[in-house]
């Protein structure tokens, strides 16, 4: 619909764990572990040090990204396939705040490793 535009937030048939009212839950969940995987378990583990050493400027932001990400899927509060409808406003802070990590990724993080990254997400763009 004209008023969503090209970025429909409203297809509750596109989520994960919809049926079990855990959509929200296993976002968050998903994003914690890539979370942990960026820290590592010492500051001297995780991709993060990585980062740190090959482009110590870098990884606060993509530290400050991943939070903000997390921060705003966890105050979704609602399961996705509810909160698409009774709160259009959190669910879409929450989508902007994980367009922005996966820019960051693709951008930053990958210029810093000098890798390239491939992430495909589930609408295909």
């Amino acid at each position: 619909d004209e008023a969503h535009g090209d970025d429909r937030l409203d297809d509750p048939g596109e989520l994960q764990a919809d049926f079990s009212g855990m959509s929200t839950q296993v976002c968050v969940e998903q994003l914690a572990s890539i979370a942990a995987m960026y820290r590592g378990a010492s500051p001297d583990q995780g991709i993060g040090a990585l980062v740190r050493q090959a482009a110590p400027q870098v990884e606060p932001r993509i530290a400050a990204l991943l939070e903000r990400a997390l921060a705003a899927l966890q105050d979704v509060k609602l399961p996705l396939e509810q909160a698409v409808v009774q709160n259009d406003a959190a669910v879409r802070a929450a989508h902007a705040r994980v367009r922005e990590l996966e820019v960051g990724y693709k951008t930053e993080l990958a210029s810093a490793l000098a890798i390239t990254l491939s992430l495909v997400s589930g609408d295909g763009d």
